[in-house]
């Protein structure tokens, strides 16, 4: 578990991300910028992105972005995974399964959502190494690929401009769809690159 006394702010994982994050293969994650940042053409053809503030509702118009909630380079990130506890070990501690490392589960204990994971519990520490502001359909196969998505054998078909774009498309949709921010629709995300601390 980790151990770090910084200031640490939590993120949540997928089954799949915890297991490519422990082995090295993401180092990347995409998440939505809340709320989306406004595009405007201005009167003499000049373009400029709005901000809307989400208390006040005023949009600040050529800004810079509102800080990242998920923290700056060098910020903490813990992650939040699928976690269960049967029972307690020969020192009265509770015994922590994570679903991701395909733990056993004894006592019939039910899986506990991610999001109820408090810190202490918590085995992955990331470090922040770069934010960058962009849309999702933006991403390069690299990024496909430092996201952790293995599309070598990914047949989609949805020609996004490369097999690794399609299985990350398809990906994307599967997560965020539902919630209003389609590929199609191209929504600005906070593209954060990290390293493992723990």
């Amino acid at each position: 578990m980790a151990t770090e006394t910084a200031v640490a702010r939590p993120i949540l994982l997928q089954g799949w991300g915890v297991r490519a994050t422990l082995k090295g293969d993401k180092t990347q994650t995409r998440r939505v910028i809340k709320p989306q940042p406004e595009y405007h053409e201005g009167t003499i053809g000049a373009e400029y992105f709005g901000w809307r503030h989400p208390k006040n509702g005023k949009t600040y118009i050529n800004m810079d972005p509102p800080l990242c909630l998920y923290g700056q380079p060098c910020d903490l990130l813990w992650v939040r995974e699928t976690w269960c506890s049967p029972g307690l070990d020969s020192e009265h501690k509770p015994i922590i399964c994570y679903r991701a490392s395909g733990d056993p589960v004894t006592n019939g204990t039910p899986w506990r959502p991610s999001i109820h994971m408090s810190r202490c519990l918590s085995r992955l520490t990331l470090r922040i190494t770069a934010i960058r502001v962009q849309r999702v359909q933006e991403i390069t196969d690299g990024d496909v690929a430092a996201e952790g998505v293995d599309w070598s054998s990914t047949r989609i078909g949805n020609d996004h401009g490369s097999p690794a774009r399609d299985a990350y498309a398809y990906l994307w949709d599967g997560l965020n769809a539902k919630r209003g921010y389609s590929w199609e629709s191209n929504p600005w995300v906070w593209a954060i690159s990290y390293e493992v601390v723990r």
